[in-house]
């Protein structure tokens, strides 16, 4: 069974199981409880929003009163988070029947002195335990912990003081080192933290962040709620209970900051995921974000902005700004991101996504843009490092695999915004010789869709190519089986909102055909061409010998290379052979006829595997003109004459002229010399 940790956890027989994460009653069930914004939009469905509400408080009050004698109660797959959330915005437009029925257990006071107070009664967390005024306390620089020091909601000395030192680190590295605004104070110039039997009167919810007073600049104050020593959670888990203080502890604390940047415009998405993030940059050697990664992963068809009910995906979503902060901007921008929200939101005209309904994606691309990079962009990226776990915390046992749907031929579907699927393909190569892998992508016009494949070889060696398209876009690789032998393929709705786009994706290996032709040559220097288009990119490879160096002749240059990337044939290049050697050139037919020139010496060639007569059937292309080899009009692009180079006299050299009347045959794996007085081209017949 895969466990989820957070806030939320219900544990049953000493095994947790997921309930309702972090936003159960975490932050976002508190923070939602202070949003005061009329949503009329929910009040003609009046009657579900309060009936949905009681019947989760009710569920709840039961589950407790069903409690068992060891503590353990049943799990439960109630989300409790778009319950709180329209009970919260709709507020001031709910009917004082509905009130009423609510008021019992959350209540939302009026404007007074620029603050609104937020009351929630009846649930039973930490404020209905320890007492400020009659209970212990214990201070650090910016945190007060109010705790017992006997009965079941007691807390240690020496924990008291391990939960100070969490708060101050998180304060450090959070406000102190990133630059975060100073959080509004509780009282008495510090932050308070709450100690009492959480996990057990909760059932299963670890820590709290608990808005107090709403203020009209859209800040709010609140204090923390944590356990009093995480003792329920079994060893098994992989967390020991100092490390669930230092990880809910960070958690708790970015929501505090959050509310002290604005506590009414963001979105439950943007506030989990990026208090997740938090807690990694202040503990990175926990890695407690990895454990919702299966989850995620699992759902990466599902936008990455996307709340469901019961499950955890907006802090598996974490990873989007992890990897942001990691290969793209460094950590700086979460804070540029959330300035953005506070700024932009205190606008007299604030834009559309500054409500709390809407995801900030326009706002992550705003900022993105800061350093050169699209939303688009970096979600496709995001995707591929998903992938290959292009992380700092990749190489981990505990970063899961990225599930990817096998595709033989075809596949057709369909994606939301910020969704993603994933392909796997491979062939079965019956030669090493280079085949023709193809791409092919069709998907909904006017959009936004990034395809990524992914090459890779048995040894892991990988290359990259991305298709931005609209609508539709191919790649070939011509290295398939000779580099790669399998690939996969991601296809990204990389629009921020458009959703429910159809697409297909085809993949195909063309099988080539290669032909050869057995050449002698002699010991020394040898002037050779390649009358076919090459199966390798070495041609140390493609002549299957090792005992030679190969000097090319590009641009009146010359490169010792055994590259031939880009090589075409009707050009010629020099070869060492240590010994004389016959040596088999394999390559695919070329349909080429003509070869390129440059103004000066060029090295040419028959551009295809048959010899040829060095006669006036030639032309000489300059432009639009076409002479014949040797004309007058033709001599003022090229001399008509021919040089062969010859190794087999006591030293060799080069012989010629030849002129086009001399009756001379061009064999199609020797290189020749000719001069050209101006940039042209030969066509051969």
């Amino acid at each position: 069974m895969q466990f989820y940790r957070k806030y939320s956890l219900l544990y049953t027989d000493s095994v947790f199981v997921s309930c309702c994460p972090l936003i159960i009653i975490s932050l976002s069930f508190f923070l939602i409880l202070c949003f005061t914004v009329p949503a009329i939009a929910y009040v003609q469905d009046e009657d579900r929003i309060v009936n949905s509400f009681i019947q989760y408080v009710i569920g709840r009050d039961q589950r407790r009163a069903e409690r068992t004698i060891d503590g353990m109660v049943a799990p439960s797959r109630i989300d409790p988070t778009t319950l709180v959330l329209d009970v919260a915005r709709n507020w001031d437009e709910l009917s004082t029947e509905s009130k009423e029925k609510l008021s019992k257990n959350i209540k939302i006071g009026s404007w007074r002195d620029g603050k609104r107070t937020v009351v929630a009664s009846d649930i039973g967390f930490c404020t209905d335990y320890v007492n400020p005024k009659s209970d212990a306390v214990m201070d650090s620089q910016n945190f007060r912990v109010i705790y017992k020091t006997s009965g079941s909601h007691a807390a240690t000395n020496a924990y008291v003081q391990s939960v100070l030192v969490a708060a101050e680190k998180s304060w450090s590295t959070v406000v102190a080192s990133m630059g975060f605004p100073v959080p509004r104070y509780t009282s008495e110039s510090k932050i308070w933290i709450y100690l009492c039997n959480l996990t057990t009167e909760t059932d299963g919810i670890l820590g709290i962040a608990w808005p107090e007073e709403l203020y009209n600049d859209d800040t709010a104050k609140g204090h923390i709620e944590l356990d009093n020593n995480y003792t329920e959670i079994p060893p098994s888990y992989g967390i020991t209970p100092s490390e669930f203080v230092k990880i809910t502890m960070s958690h708790e604390f970015f929501h505090i900051v959050q509310f002290g940047v604005n506590y009414m415009a963001p979105s439950t998405w943007i506030m989990e995921a990026t208090a997740t993030w938090a807690e990694e940059e202040v503990y990175p050697e926990i890695n407690d974000y990895l454990v919702y990664l299966d989850e995620r992963f699992d759902y990466i068809g599902t936008s990455i902005d996307e709340i469901l009910e019961g499950q955890t995906l907006q802090y598996g979503s974490g990873l989007f700004f992890r990897y942001i902060t990691e290969r793209v901007t460094g950590r700086d921008f979460m804070r540029v991101l959330w300035n953005g929200i506070k700024s932009e939101c205190a606008a007299p005209s604030p834009p559309s996504w500054c409500d709390d309904s809407v995801v900030e994606f326009p706002l992550i691309d705003e900022k993105l843009a800061l350093y050169s990079k699209t939303f688009r962009a970096v979600y496709r990226d995001f995707n591929i490092a998903n992938l290959l776990k292009d992380y700092v915390d990749g190489g981990s046992s505990d970063f899961p695999d990225m599930f990817t749907s096998f595709i033989y031929s075809q596949s057709s579907g369909s994606l939301d915004h910020a969704a993603a699927k994933f392909y796997s393909f491979s062939y079965t190569c019956s030669t090493a010789f280079p085949q023709d892998f193809t791409v092919n992508f069709t998907g909904a016009t006017g959009m936004e869709w990034e395809v990524s494949v992914i090459q890779s070889a048995d040894d892991e060696e990988t290359s990259i190519y991305n298709i931005s398209t609209a609508d539709n876009g191919s790649f070939t690789s011509n290295s398939f089986c000779e580099q790669y032998t399998k690939a996969r393929i991601i296809v990204n709705n990389g629009s921020m909102d458009k959703n429910d786009k159809s697409f297909t994706l085809s993949v195909n290996v063309t099988h080539k055909i290669y032909t050869g032709h057995s050449s002698s040559f002699l010991e020394g220097w040898n002037l050779i061409s390649f009358p076919y288009i090459p199966v390798y990119k070495s041609l140390r490879t493609n002549f299957g010998a090792a005992d030679f160096q190969s000097v090319l002749f590009n641009s009146g240059a010359y490169s010792i290379s055994d590259d031939i990337t880009g090589y075409t044939p009707g050009k010629a290049l020099w070869v060492w052979f240590e010994s004389p050697a016959t040596v088999l050139i394999y390559g695919s037919v070329s349909s080429e006829d003509e070869v390129e020139l440059e103004a000066g010496w060029n090295l040419v060639s028959v551009p295809f595997n048959q010899s040829a007569e060095w006669n006036s059937l030639i032309k000489v292309i300059d432009g639009s003109f076409i002479y014949q080899l040797g004309s007058t009009y033709s001599a003022v692009c090229l001399e008509p004459y021919l040089y062969r180079y010859r190794n087999d006299i006591e030293e060799p050299t080069f012989e010629g002229p030849i002129g086009v009347a001399d009756g001379f045959t061009m064999n199609q794996t020797q290189g020749y010399a000719v001069k050209a007085l101006k940039s042209c081209r030969l066509r051969f017949p």
